[in-house]
């Protein structure tokens, strides 16, 4: 169920169904929970749960990151279609996402390499006056299990 200020839409490209959830949120600490929360319903919905893991942590750095450097009204966007899940998080400013390479005594500048290390791919564009940045997975059919005739057939022979 969409949270109240969300917004769904739905639909298809090329037959293949295409699903967009939206939500504007604050510039405030609390923003990166919703991101979170967002995730999980959107994914569960989905059928994407196994990959909710990676793009919940995604998303809430993002927005973390927005929060904090932007400090800018956010759009978390999220998406399905053509075999990926897409999470995006649009701000009013002008500044780029830069992976950081911190020493080991920082205790800030990793944010982008989670993004980096958890997505299948991730990238910025600039628009509006601002930007957003994005990180996608591809989404992959569940792996078959054997059947018990199939492992009966393989399993050796005393």
């Amino acid at each position: 169920m969409p949270h109240a200020g969300c917004r769904v839409r739905t639909g298809r490209v090329s037959n293949v169904e295409r699903v967009h959830v939206s939500e504007r949120l604050a510039p405030v600490a609390g923003s990166a929970a919703r991101a979170r929360t967002l995730v999980d319903e959107s994914f569960a919905s989905w059928g994407c749960a196994d990959l909710a893991p990676d793009a919940r942590l995604v998303a809430a750095e993002l927005v973390a990151n927005a929060v904090c450097h932007a400090a800018t009204t956010i759009e978390l966007g999220l998406e399905l279609a053509d075999g990926y899940v897409r999470v995006s998080v649009a701000d009013r400013a002008g500044g780029v996402p830069i992976v950081e390479h911190p020493g080991p005594d920082e205790l800030g500048g990793r944010g982008m390499q989670i993004v980096e290390r958890l997505s299948d791919s991730w990238g910025f564009e600039r628009r509006d006056g601002g930007k957003v940045v994005w990180a996608r997975w591809r989404i992959r059919p569940p792996r078959r299990r054997a059947t018990a005739e199939e492992t009966e057939a393989f399993s050796p022979r005393s």
